[in-house]
């Protein structure tokens, strides 16, 4: 609609108009949210912010219970502002900022004062993890007492990385949330409708939509860009990024766009491992996840050169593609969704930008999964910059390869007939396949804190 919204246009079956704009929205305001930190420990630091709102910060004891893939996530993570590691820290600096208002930024620019509280409680031996037996994947529960141990909070967090849906105070229930979002009736039947949409209406509905509205996304190339710049400035975290630099930058390669993506990309995983007080804009619940969508993208965008409009829709495609894939192999997954999902999406929007052929986006999609779908996810962690900057190299040589008319064939693997088809297999992969490997990570790393 180049920028316009006025009346209804039909392509291969979307209806593109006002109502349509809305519901793309709505969803990605709700799946692309800045991020400080791992939102793992970030997820927990809220659950134990708001358990020490409801309290008014008085504190005597906290209890978080954690699932697997909570704890497995963000066990060897560096926390923003402090540059170390824990769960427990984290919920320890959640509970002395005592504010969940600032959703998944509540970890962001932590005062001296609310670190040194932190760490007393903790000393204190007053704040305990826990694991909670359950096959949900993001579920954390928080429960605080008083100082004087009359009252006493607890904290429910459910299915989103920032989706508080209980608040108890003394046994009473003060906060409920029935629903996820709090879009209107016509959004929320187009965001579940959005799952089960064919590929090829999707980027029919990309062509077409009016990209104004989506305009926030644009913020997600500064913030990451940001935290990029500071991975390759210094061998900060790993220091994937900033030897890349060094290397590429000699010869000229950094203006080759794979070398460029899987630089810049590492980058900012470098840094946000690492624990700089920066904040990324994530992606479907997880800021690597937000920078593997992102990155490679910028980096076209630099080399390339991009009008504004193209960019927001190449964002939101990326976006909503990483979406589309994570509903079938899960929010957090025994599978590296970074490779997988968001790779897929930066991948995806980088053949539309240089097509606009569904069926060479549909190809590079197919090549990415039947690439990809072996790396393992084994927590969030300084290494991830490795697998995020192969991701990233790896999504930008696979739509070069498909824009040469590359496709895996049907049965081969995890290649089905169609590409739902092959999203549809990942998720048994995802789901049914690798239900051990979780497990097996947490007891690896559960035996590393052992010593």
């Amino acid at each position: 609609m180049n920028g316009q919204s006025t009346g209804n246009k039909k392509t291969q079956g979307i209806l593109v108009n006002e109502e349509a704009n809305l519901w793309v929205s709505e969803l990605l305001r709700e799946e692309v949210k800045p991020a400080a930190g791992c939102t793992e420990p970030v997820a927990v630091a809220l659950a134990a912010a708001k358990a020490s709102e409801v309290l008014n910060n008085s504190f005597s004891e906290l209890v978080i219970g954690v699932s697997p893939n909570i704890y497995k996530n963000g066990f060897a993570v560096m926390l923003p502002g402090v540059m170390e590691a824990g769960l427990n820290l984290a919920a320890a600096l959640g509970s002395a900022r005592g504010s969940a208002k600032r959703g998944l930024d509540v970890l962001n620019h932590l005062t001296e004062a609310e670190i040194r509280t932190a760490r007393e409680r903790l000393a204190d031996g007053k704040i305990r993890i826990e694991l909670i037996d359950t096959s949900e994947k993001v579920l954390i529960q928080a429960e605080q007492w008083s100082q004087d141990r009359v009252h006493h909070a607890r904290v429910t967090l459910r299915g989103r990385h920032d989706r508080i849906v209980e608040v108890f105070r003394d046994g009473s229930c003060i906060e409920k949330i029935e629903d996820m979002n709090t879009a209107t009736e016509k959004s929320i039947a187009g965001i579940n409708n959005f799952y089960s949409m064919k590929l090829r209406d999707l980027i029919a509905l990309i062509d077409e939509i009016d990209p104004e509205p989506l305009a926030f996304l644009l913020d997600g190339v500064t913030m990451n860009q940001t935290m990029a710049a500071v991975g390759m400035a210094s061998p900060v975290g790993l220091g994937t990024a900033f030897a890349m630099k060094q290397r590429y930058s000699k010869n000229g390669q950094l203006k080759d766009l794979a070398r460029l993506a899987m630089t810049m990309t590492a980058g900012a995983s470098d840094a946000r491992m690492a624990g700089v007080d920066l904040p990324v804009m994530s992606s479907n619940g997880s800021g690597n996840n937000g920078i593997t969508a992102i990155m490679p993208l910028v980096a076209y965008f630099e080399l390339k050169g991009t009008d504004r409009g193209d960019q927001i829709k190449a964002l939101a495609l990326s976006h909503l593609i990483n979406s589309y894939i994570k509903a079938e192999i899960g929010r957090l997954s025994a599978l590296c969704s970074c490779g997988i999902a968001a790779a897929t999406g930066a991948s995806a929007a980088i053949a539309w930008l240089d097509t606009r052929d569904p069926e060479i986006v549909e190809s590079t999609m197919t090549n990415m999964m039947a690439n990809l779908s072996g790396m393992v996810c084994d927590g969030a962690k300084l290494g991830c910059a490795l697998k995020l900057a192969t991701a990233a190299s790896t999504a930008v040589e696979t739509a070069a390869l498909a824009e040469d008319g590359i496709r895996v064939p049907a049965g081969n693997g995890l290649v089905g007939r169609t590409i739902e088809e092959t999203i549809s297999n990942l998720g048994r992969l995802s789901r049914q396949g690798m239900q051990l490997a979780d497990a097996v990570v947490l007891d690896i790393q559960e035996a590393f804190a052992r010593g």
